[in-house]
């Protein structure tokens, strides 16, 4: 490929890390920008990705009462951290789709401290798994 003088790294997908610029104020970014903690126990706070993606796999050491975990539009998220998209509730194994009514839809998950996660977004004409 020298002979073609492609800037190779130019065409590589960006690495993935969490985005400081649309992190709430009470959510520490670890130094590699790939771990996340709340500073805060009883608050709603929210924290998107640098780039889009339709996988992710995670691992959640510590989790408390309403904690979300999914895909949404890339847009600011609101006051109370609400953001149209789709959310597995980590606490109760529930799917929420936050698209203004909180419906939700039973899965009976038992997460558990240090369980390993993929999420895999899924279009409308696919089945859902």
């Amino acid at each position: 490929m020298d002979y073609l003088k492609l800037d190779c790294a130019a065409m590589m997908e960006p690495v993935w890390s969490w985005n400081p610029s649309v992190g709430a104020a009470g959510i520490s970014l670890g130094g590699d920008l790939k771990s996340i903690t709340s500073l805060n126990k009883l608050t709603a706070e929210s924290v998107m990705g640098n780039t889009s993606v339709a996988e992710f796999y995670l691992q959640i050491d510590r989790f408390g009462e309403h904690t979300y975990i999914g895909f949404n539009q890339n847009s600011p998220f609101s006051f109370n951290a609400w953001n149209h998209g789709y959310y597995l509730r980590v606490d109760s194994g529930k799917l929420a789709a936050m698209s203004g009514n909180g419906g939700t839809i039973e899965f009976g998950l038992s997460v558990v401290p240090g369980d390993k996660l993929t999420a895999i977004e899924k279009h409308e004409t696919e089945n859902l798994r």
